[in-house]
């Protein structure tokens, strides 16, 4: 017996039993080399605890590493592929997508000024078409305006990217 009370030498069938595992996974941790064999059926307890202890530190860690690596790897590839996408066109500039957005919404409001006055000659309708006409649009550009603050607040990462070519 040592100072802690467990046997020196135990079988695979009590170093399993003390562990939670079974008789293979301490033959399988003996092969490797982490479970110390003492001699033919018997281990080292202590020294095998401390091993088995030490490896599942170090195989934790490498865990988290491979984790914090995939996650790399993952953001590479959206990276990769949001530049990929602007190549092929099918992925524009948000400054880009607001003036296309700007440009129709201007086309669409010349097109609601004239509107009033080919309805009708009664200057009273035509004036209560227009503030109905300009209520709408300014309605529409409200949101527009908050959309856009939206965006441009929810991808400053792709903005970046775009500009780190």
């Amino acid at each position: 017996m040592t100072k802690t009370g467990f046997p020196e030498e135990v079988t695979a069938d009590e170093l399993a039993t003390l562990l939670g595992v079974t008789p293979k996974t301490v033959r399988n941790h003996a092969d490797r080399g982490v479970v110390v064999k003492a001699s033919r059926g018997k281990y080292l307890a202590s020294a095998s605890i401390r091993n088995l202890i030490a490896d599942a530190r170090k195989a934790r860690r490498s865990n988290d590493l491979d984790r914090e690596q995939l996650a790399l790897v993952k953001e590479k590839r959206k990276a990769a592929e949001l530049r990929n996408a602007q190549v092929e066109g099918e992925l524009i500039e948000l400054d880009e997508a607001f003036a296309v957005l700007d440009s129709i919404i201007a086309t669409y409001r010349i097109g609601l000024d004239g509107l009033p006055a080919r309805i009708t000659r009664d200057v009273a309708l035509r004036k209560t078409i227009k503030d109905a006409c300009d209520a709408t649009l300014t309605e529409a550009s409200n949101k527009f305006t908050e959309f856009a603050k939206r965006m441009r607040t929810a991808t400053p990462a792709l903005k970046d990217n775009n500009h780190d070519d």
